[in-house]
């Protein structure tokens, strides 16, 4: 990934060796909107014609869950960014971390209308990888990235959605235990090893 940042969005197979493992605390605040609130997060709204603030709220904000699809991932309250306006709404946080790789996890759903945009900025620049468009899965997706912390960092989700309501929820910043970092080298060999195979088998075939 250019500029530092990383991403491992394309090891999808890899997912559970971090799911399976610890990792250290979380340095994002209110990661999962269980205050009920987006207490510790930063919200701007889209601009436009007629987005007076009444309305720019009223398509932003946090929810409980109240049956599908407008269920929270984990825990009973997600993010529900739906700003048609402008660039849509930018969600952000400025966190104190730990200067070096950090893996950063977040679930992503909508309520299946699909004109709408999502994207997540690290420091300003956008990860690559991030960028969704016209999502229609009602279902949460979970996305991982590394990203590369300075010790005082940025991030930020922007959202926009004509018709309906994107769902954010369960987003974490951690530093991954060695064993987890053991098991992704692992991962990665056996990954390579099996593509060798995979290319030996072919070439096989074709010379047979």
């Amino acid at each position: 990934m250019k500029r530092m940042i990383t991403s491992i969005a394309a090891l999808t197979a890899l997912a559970g060796v971090f799911a399976a493992s610890p990792a250290s605390a979380n340095f994002i605040t209110n990661g999962s909107f269980e205050t009920g609130s987006t207490s510790g997060w930063t919200i701007t709204h889209g601009t436009g014609t007629g987005n007076t603030a009444t309305v720019a709220n009223a398509d932003d904000f946090v929810s409980p869950s109240y049956g599908d699809p407008y269920n929270a991932q984990q825990g009973g309250f997600m993010m529900m960014m739906g700003d048609p306006l402008g660039n849509g709404a930018l969600l952000s946080q400025t966190i104190t971390d730990t200067a070096g790789g950090l893996l950063l996890t977040y679930y992503v759903a909508c309520d299946g209308y699909a004109v709408n945009s999502f994207s997540v900025q690290w420091n300003g620049v956008t990860i690559t990888g991030s960028a969704l468009n016209n999502i229609t899965s009602t279902h949460y997706v979970e996305f991982q990235f590394w990203v590369h912390a300075t010790g005082h960092d940025t991030l930020q989700f922007t959202a926009q959605d004509t018709d309906g309501f994107i769902l954010l929820d369960n987003i974490s910043l951690e530093v991954p235990e060695p064993a987890s970092m053991a098991l992704l080298g692992t991962g990665l060999i056996a990954a390579a090893g099996a593509y060798r195979r995979r290319r030996k088998a072919d070439k096989a075939e074709k010379a047979a």
